[in-house]
């Protein structure tokens, strides 16, 4: 029962973790484990309070045993390399254990406000309950417990019955749109929205009803009533006797990231417009070595993307010398070293760099020298 309850979590893109009474993890998504540098597996077994940055142990405490779930908490998990990660969570206190849902944010945010990444989780086992043979009664049965866990979500999620009318919007949706509580019950979106705007949620409504499914896609809102960009799940509701009911729906707005991309975009074509004007060649190395970019001039004949540099380069001049002068850029050095690739004499240096999320890795700038 449990294996088929957790299997239900594996293709989440947000944190799930149960753990029992002895703060022993066992069971940790793919998404939560990959995050702090392990294996699904691996994280069974481990107890969730020594993956907790000892400041941020307080706030977790009193949350799973004083059942402080007013809101999420910005917890910090430490990662397998030892540095940290910034999640926002929250946990319920089920029968013999305890569950963790939240997402990943960017850095640490002050008290309860974040800026989520990617966030659109949604319990399945909450569907599975479905027995009756209209979705309203089902919502009305199981109104308390329903709509306390769907207003409490940080993001938008709306349930349509099977004509495709709403009949619930949780507190997130009719803030973002403006909609009253007493305004969208068995309205369609025609009722309710501008008519291409309509047209697309209906027609994503079909898609997901046809696939028998959930489906997942980014819109792009042409309205100034709804934010820019969302990123969107629906999924079709049917009872234990494949009869369709209706359909959930949840979204989050990721219209900052969009803006994001598109600057870190525009300063990519940049960077690389300029590397590809001069006479050299740029490297970037993750932490076991691979090269995970290159550009310049002197090297864009040869493809060295997904190559091991310790690898790919044994049969240069000085080869050992380049390892040591990698690892210790690694180590937060600047080296360099005079080389020579496909017959090119270099001078290359290496700099560690560190991103935002805590990804430590090597640029290594390398100029031709003529003799």
């Amino acid at each position: 029962m449990e294996e088929r309850m957790y299997k239900n979590y594996d293709s989440f893109t947000g944190i799930v973790c149960f753990f029992d009474n002895q703060d022993v993890i066992t069971y940790s998504n793919d998404f939560f484990a990959k995050m702090l540098g392990y294996n699904k597996f691996e994280m069974v077994g481990l107890k969730i309070t020594d993956l907790i940055v000892p400041d941020e142990k307080a706030s977790f405490f009193d949350m799973v045993y004083l059942d402080n779930i007013t809101h999420n908490i910005t917890v910090k998990f430490y990662h397998k390399t030892g540095a940290f990660r910034f999640f926002s969570i929250r946990i319920y206190n089920l029968d013999n254990q305890k569950q963790i849902l939240g997402h990943l944010i960017k850095r640490k945010y002050s008290g309860f406000d974040f800026e989520s990444i990617k966030d659109l989780l949604v319990d399945d086992q909450l569907l599975q309950k479905i027995e009756s043979d209209n979705l309203e009664d089902f919502i009305k049965h199981d109104s308390i417990q329903l709509k306390l866990v769907l207003d409490s979500l940080p993001i938008d999620v709306w349930i349509k019955d099977k004509y495709y009318r709403y009949i619930f919007m949780n507190n997130s949706l009719r803030a973002h749109t403006g909609i009253k509580s007493d305004e969208y019950y068995l309205k369609t979106d025609f009722d309710l929205y501008e008519k291409d705007v309509a047209n697309e949620f209906v027609t994503s409504d079909q898609s997901a009803v046809d696939a028998k499914r959930k489906i997942y896609f980014t819109f792009e809102s042409k309205t100034t009533r709804l934010v820019q960009w969302t990123e969107v799940a629906k999924i079709p509701l049917f009872n234990k006797h494949s009869k369709h009911l209706g359909l959930i729906g949840c979204a989050i707005d990721i219209s900052e990231q969009k803006r994001i991309e598109v600057q870190l975009a525009d300063e990519k074509r940049r960077l690389e417009n300029i590397v590809e004007n001069i006479h050299g060649m740029v490297i970037e190395l993750n932490q076991d070595g691979t090269i995970i970019y290159q550009a310049g001039p002197l090297i864009k004949d040869y493809n060295m993307i997904n190559n091991n540099i310790y690898e790919y380069f044994t049969k240069i001049e000085k080869n050992s010398e380049l390892i040591e002068k990698v690892k210790l850029a690694f180590s937060g050095f600047e080296t360099s070293l005079v080389t020579t690739i496909h017959g090119v004499k270099f001078e290359i240096k290496f700099k560690q760099v560190i991103s935002e999320q805590d990804q430590v890795t090597v640029i290594g700038f390398g100029n031709e020298i003529n003799e």
